[in-house]
């Protein structure tokens, strides 16, 4: 008998067909990740963001901006300066640094035995052989950022005690890229302590800020750029938080965008990046994580004076069209002597643009961050939300 053809086997066919359209959707569908990458001006998937990252880190040590930044003319009146966190790190060193400028400084510190410590520590620069004559104050308050009624408690303190204001130093924070922790409020401890505790600060105190024409300096961080958009009723407003490292990242956003809002309102506002610094920020962190960082740190990252040179070029520059009241100087290295002097100075002044930047390497880089955070519209928007979610405390300090 005559054999039958063969009919071509369909589900095979369709098969194939399917794989075919399976694979081209995966090859189309890296492209589009990968444009995105490119594209996205910011976010954990930015291929802009891992750049400037890697280059901070990697300008950490051979970038790392001289210690010696200061007023070029001592600070005459009594100016009166707040710095959070200014017991250890790069608090302890910007403090150390505006009271030899002659700040009365205030060191807002969540344990007062150690800010007292710290005050003791400064006071040894006395013997050192350059400092200055002319010596501010140093006064220790207790202030808890994770819980928003210490906050109110440290204004009220302050007033009893100081009717000026000058300049506050933002510069306490946390992180806990981790674990997933919640402040007395019920907030993500990052958005509570590096975000709002701040927010709350500033406004207690803004009118006293406004009467002297005072500044705000904010320490904010490259890990700013992990934030990607804007979704105002997405995790990070609400009780169950989201992924503590993109918690970290979107904190130090807010603080760069509370410093844009500050500067609308008619406030001198700055926001720095002290760079990749060895800190005690990651005291949070399992004990065999802070003993690779300390390790690793001695070779690649700054020292906290390094790291508080930029927070001091912030606090001292002036702006360009206001160059002669206050300048800033800023040694260069290779003038340095064995004993640590300096022998020549640049006096630089802020423009408008700088001042709307990110504050890098103490002054001598500027960091243009992502258009969705220069918004007014978004940095509205934060201030709105903000407000709202401390409100209680703001009528509770202004009712007293």
């Amino acid at each position: 008998m005559p054999q039958r053809p063969k009919r071509p086997n369909r589900a095979r066919g369709e098969k194939s067909t399917l794989w075919l359209v399976f694979l081209w959707s995966g090859f189309f569908g890296v492209l589009a990740a990968v444009w995105r990458a490119i594209i996205a001006p910011s976010g954990p998937f930015s291929i802009r963001t891992w750049f400037h990252i890697c280059v901070d880190v990697a300008r950490a040590r051979l970038a790392a901006p001289s210690w010696n930044v200061r007023p070029l003319e001592q600070v005459t009146e009594r100016a009166v300066a707040i710095v959070t966190g200014g017991n250890s790190g790069i608090g302890f060193e910007t403090a150390r640094g505006l009271w030899l400028a002659g700040y009365n400084v205030i060191l807002a510190c969540r344990s007062e035995n150690r800010g007292q410590e710290a005050c003791k520590q400064i006071l040894e620069t006395e013997r050192h052989p350059s400092a200055s004559a002319k010596r501010g104050t140093l006064t220790v308050l207790p202030l808890d950022l994770s819980e928003l009624s210490s906050v109110v408690a440290f204004v009220e303190r302050y007033h009893q005690r100081w009717k000026t204001l000058d300049l506050l130093v933002l510069n306490a924070g946390i992180m806990s890229p981790f674990r997933y922790e919640e402040t007395a409020q019920g907030y993500e401890a990052h958005l509570g302590v590096n975000h709002l505790a701040q927010y709350l600060l500033v406004r207690l105190l803004m009118d006293m800020l406004e009467q002297r024409r005072g500044r705000v300096v904010l320490v904010s961080s490259i890990l700013a750029l992990l934030a990607d958009d804007l979704s105002w009723h997405g995790p990070q407003w609400s009780r169950q938080g989201q992924w503590p490292f993109m918690a970290y990242g979107w904190s130090k956003a807010y603080n760069y965008m509370l410093s844009l809002e500050l500067q609308r309102r008619g406030l001198d506002a700055r926001c720095v990046h002290p760079g990749e610094v060895r800190t005690e920020v990651v005291r949070r962190l399992p004990s065999w994580v802070q003993r690779a960082y300390t390790w690793i740190g001695s070779f690649v990252l700054r020292t906290p004076a390094e790291g508080a040179a930029t927070v001091l070029f912030a606090c001292f520059a002036p702006l360009a069209d206001d160059a002669d009241e206050r300048a800033v100087s800023t040694p260069s290295k290779s003038a340095r002597t064995p004993s640590g002097n300096q022998s020549e100075q640049e006096v630089t002044a802020l423009t408008v643009a700088q001042r709307e930047a990110l504050i890098l390497d103490a002054g001598t880089r500027f960091l243009a961050m992502p258009l969705w955070m220069r918004a007014p519209a978004n940095t509205q928007q934060l201030w709105m939300l903000s407000e709202h979610a401390v409100e209680p405390y703001l009528r509770t300090s202004t009712g007293s």
